[in-house]
């Protein structure tokens, strides 16, 4: 058999845990395979999902060249804005703008997004720089999910 989650939603790890009737199922392909006897019926086979995830990093591109080399930093503090297609903030289900906001290590992770999310969407980094430094503007980071 095989399950298809929802769009922007993903298959858990299978088989964890010890107990085989609470545990998910499915391979990351969505198939499990099941033998059937007839009369014999099975009410262990279940799938776990969880939306899908999107983030990275951010640190500060000391040489400009937009790779991360050594020696550059991460930077925190950083506002996140999840975009779609048309620039438009994307929305949770109680209609707040998704944003995520970098830790001290420079990571950023959006956690739950929509499930009917258009499949591409884009991060706007806002960040306020030192005068001193030098800024390149690029357009939104574009990502497909």
């Amino acid at each position: 058999m095989k399950f298809v989650p929802p769009t922007g939603m993903t298959f858990v790890t299978a088989k964890q845990g010890s107990d085989t009737t609470l545990d998910s199922d499915p391979a990351a392909d969505g198939e499990v395979k099941v033998t059937v006897i007839s009369g014999v019926g099975n009410q262990t086979v279940d799938a776990g999902i969880v939306p899908a995830k999107l983030g990275d990093y951010v640190w500060l591109d000391l040489n400009g060249d937009g790779t991360q080399g050594a020696g550059e930093p991460a930077v925190a503090g950083v506002t996140v804005n999840l975009l779609d297609k048309e620039s438009k903030p994307v929305k949770d289900a109680g209609g707040n703008p998704l944003t995520a906001l970098t830790d001290a290590t420079g990571k950023y992770q959006f956690t739950v997004l929509p499930v009917n999310t258009v499949s591409s969407l884009y991060c706007r980094i806002w960040q306020r720089l030192p005068s001193s430094s030098r800024v390149r503007t690029q357009p939104p980071i574009r990502m497909r999910i």
